[in-house]
């Protein structure tokens, strides 16, 4: 069993980094979520702790900001109208499951019904996504324990938006992009470290948005 527990000197040593916005800023869009849900995705968890086979050009985890998840859900909501519900969301690299629950929380919120699915390759982290989900929702959600570049994303036949919190480095990203060459979607590229990659492959900026921390630096591409 790894770490998931997240203790007082965890908070000193943020309010040290970034002072008391940072320290607020986190309670408020990570732990905050646990304590409501009664979950576990705010901690961090190192590569070193994962499957290590499968995790040589993955990068750690971290949860996504509550407020950039909502943020987000209510621009494309708002631009795609009624093909919003037509659409498959995906978490590319879905971790611990927050942010197919927050997903579906703000669905709930808008009487929205559309698939989701997180797709993560680390088994221990979709264990941990499953009971998180089973506990907000009472029902199974649906994670699949898969590599990205395994993952056959045409099976989808509709619009796809991908969320993506900066889950790989450059090698995996270009093999990921052949997977979706010739698929219509929307990414959501939260944490946006390799976008260069992406415009050099056809994909073109719809939105930025951009608050001074890379957890509030959003940018959403579409080909």
């Amino acid at each position: 069993m790894y770490k998931t527990e997240f203790y007082l000197k965890d908070y000193l040593l943020m309010f040290k980094k970034g002072g008391i916005g940072l320290v607020y800023n986190y309670f408020l869009n990570v732990h905050l979520f646990d304590l409501i849900h009664r979950t576990d995705t705010h901690s961090r968890i190192t590569k070193d702790k994962l499957d290590q086979h499968v995790h040589v050009h993955t990068t750690l985890y971290m949860a996504s900001w509550t407020y950039e998840v909502n943020r987000v859900f209510t621009y494309l909501k708002s631009i795609l109208n009624k093909k919003f519900e037509e659409c498959t969301f995906i978490d590319v690299g879905s971790g611990k499951g927050k942010v197919i629950i927050q997903w579906e929380l703000n669905c709930l919120k808008n009487s929205i019904k559309h698939e989701t699915v997180g797709v993560e390759y680390d088994n221990f982290l979709i264990e941990i996504s499953k009971k998180n989900y089973f506990k907000v929702f009472k029902r199974d959600g649906n994670f699949l324990h898969k590599s990205v570049i395994d993952y056959d994303f045409s099976i989808h036949k509709n619009t796809l938006i991908l969320y993506l919190y900066n889950p790989f480095d450059e090698v995996q990203t270009e093999l990921f992009l052949k997977k979706i060459f010739n698929i219509k979607c929307l990414i959501i590229y939260n944490n946006p470290i390799h976008i260069d990659i992406f415009l050099k492959n056809s994909f073109t900026i719809k939105k930025i948005f951009n608050y001074g921390h890379p957890n509030t630096h959003t940018i959403i591409i579409e080909n």
